[in-house]
């Protein structure tokens, strides 16, 4: 990121409206380009018009791919179990809680969720 550019967010609230259809081949490339830019927009508002092709699912799976290149997530990894329950968790299951959780791991190749 650019010098400066973390007080340019502060001052500047700028919203990003995509209009889609079809666009499975160039959305991806589109939403990178959004997300490198020196001032990060507060949101992206997507409207898809109905899309046929996998649009729609490039577009539900960005915003982990944007914690995957933050360092929020893996690509590979456990998924977080609820918070809430943690109290009910044995030391075993309790240290899953320590690795970064994963878009994806051993439960959703398995066919679990």
């Amino acid at each position: 990121m650019a010098s400066g550019a973390g007080k340019l967010n502060d001052i500047f609230k700028i919203s990003v409206v995509m209009p889609t259809y079809q666009s499975a081949l160039f959305i991806n490339n589109t939403l990178q380009s959004i997300v490198k830019q020196t001032v990060i927009p507060s949101q992206v508002i997507i409207v898809d018009d109905g899309s046929t092709d996998n649009t729609c699912s490039i577009i539900e799976e960005f915003p982990q791919l944007i914690n995957v290149t933050k360092g929020d997530m893996s690509l590979i990894g456990p998924r977080p179990l609820l918070k809430e329950y943690l109290q009910n968790y044995d030391d075993f299951e309790s240290r899953r809680h320590l690795a970064k959780p994963g878009i994806t791991g051993l439960a959703q190749i398995n066919g679990q969720n």
